[in-house]
């Protein structure tokens, strides 16, 4: 389908361009052992005029991928990630869409109108429940064919196409929601995107090393350690952390693991108002707190998350304690020993806490005889079920004996 549009004269030249995209599956329902037999991920070449729209350049892919049951898709064009909220939406758009956002449509769109740049990577997701991911990177914009050649063309295939419903009786392995091919993905699209893996290296490096300097000299090791936790979880995240001055990413980075653990609460220890971070690092507070919103979205961090949470702060996190067993909200904190250690074999808790500390016994709060009684059966009904929900045997003798 070609679209008819005001162009302007640079865009009206584009307009009868061909344009070469490479198209790359990084993720989707595929198995591990798929995967193995088949580590590089494959990449389709498509050459596409101008005119067209995205809705062909759609039919291309699925064409390329050898698939045959159509579902929904988007484009999402000038994000630094899938699902990023500041990219633009290309889909379908129905008519019954009253109320939802689905984005500008890609049947009227034409390739030479979009907002991208040779090298550059926007992202093609396919069907909406299975959740196949595409990287397409526009590779060139070749002048118009002296012949009328028919578009869109696929000019390559490397790699095995993987099937669309993977047979998984077939298949050894469980299926992988979210399988991810060698070569591809987050860190190696920003690689090819930005810079060398080297040089990526050495700025990553540097920033460690100027965070872990400030921690140790300003803070605590326990913080130096949570920033370490978090220039990990950068590294494979959809941050274009090679942009920009070292010290500005690791003032961002303080400034995360400070929000988290609450630094800059004055009962805190230590205690630091988050605006004294920026002028250590030689950098602006709009810098630093720049730097560490795109940190916490990258990260999806929260305050008290307990990915990031100061050793100290573990035992009194109730996000790493409070847990649903059979429908039962449960402080394992207060459950005894046995139940303790189930929940750590489980990967519920991340350790087994100390006991809590009686009050005296002067101080402690006389409760009526028949009200304790009541609250001691209805710790034991709930205590019973959370066995059941952990495996373990319930002692109904001890709950029977409470009834009498």
């Amino acid at each position: 389908m070609r679209i008819k549009a005001d162009f302007s004269p640079q865009e009206a030249n584009a307009e009868k361009s061909i344009f070469r995209f490479d198209v790359r599956l990084f993720s989707g329902p595929v198995t591990e052992s798929f995967v193995a037999r088949h580590p590089e991920p494959p990449s389709r070449i498509i050459d596409i005029r101008g005119s067209q729209s995205l809705d062909v350049l759609h039919q291309a892919i699925f064409k390329a991928f050898d698939r045959f049951d159509q579902h929904m898709y988007e484009f999402q064009i000038g994000g630094k990630k899938p699902m990023d909220r500041k990219a633009r939406r290309y889909g379908v758009i129905l008519p019954d869409d009253d109320g939802f956002d689905a984005g500008e449509d890609a049947a009227v769109t034409a390739i030479a109108s979009l907002p991208v740049q040779i090298g550059k990577v926007f992202f093609y997701w396919f069907d909406f429940g299975d959740d196949w991911w595409h990287e397409i990177r526009l590779l060139a914009i070749n002048p118009p064919p002296k012949d009328r050649s028919r578009y869109p063309r696929i000019v390559e295939k490397k790699g095995e196409s993987p099937p669309q419903y993977m047979d998984w009786d077939a298949e050894d392995d469980e299926p992988e929601d979210d399988a991810m091919f060698s070569g591809s993905g987050a860190e190696n699209t920003r690689a090819r995107e930005n810079a060398p893996t080297e040089q990526q290296k050495q700025r990553l490096a540097t920033i460690a090393a100027l965070v872990r300097e400030f921690c140790e000299t300003r803070l605590t090791k326990s913080y130096a350690e949570v920033c370490d936790r978090l220039l990990t979880a950068i590294r494979g995240a959809w941050l274009p952390i090679e942009r920009g001055k070292v010290e500005g990413w690791a003032a961002g980075l303080v400034h995360t693991a400070g929000m988290i653990n609450f630094l800059h609460d004055p009962t805190s220890e230590p205690y630091m108002k988050l605006s004294d971070i920026a002028p250590h690092f030689g950098v602006s507070a709009a810098t630093m707190s720049a730097k560490s919103h795109e940190i916490q979205d990258a990260v999806n961090a929260f305050p008290l998350d307990p990915r990031f949470c100061l050793p100290e702060r573990m035992a009194n996190n109730l996000l790493l304690w409070l847990r649903e067993v059979n429908g039962i909200i449960v402080d394992f904190r207060t459950q005894p020993r046995e139940i303790q250690e189930a929940a750590l074999k489980a990967g519920l808790i991340p350790f087994i806490p100390e006991p809590p500390i009686a009050p005296p016994a002067s101080k402690r709060k006389r409760i009526p005889l028949k009200r304790n009684a009541q609250k001691k059966l209805t710790s034991m009904i709930c205590s019973n079920n959370i066995y059941s929900g952990l495996g373990l045997q319930p002692d109904y003798e001890k709950a029977h004996n409470y009834l009498k």
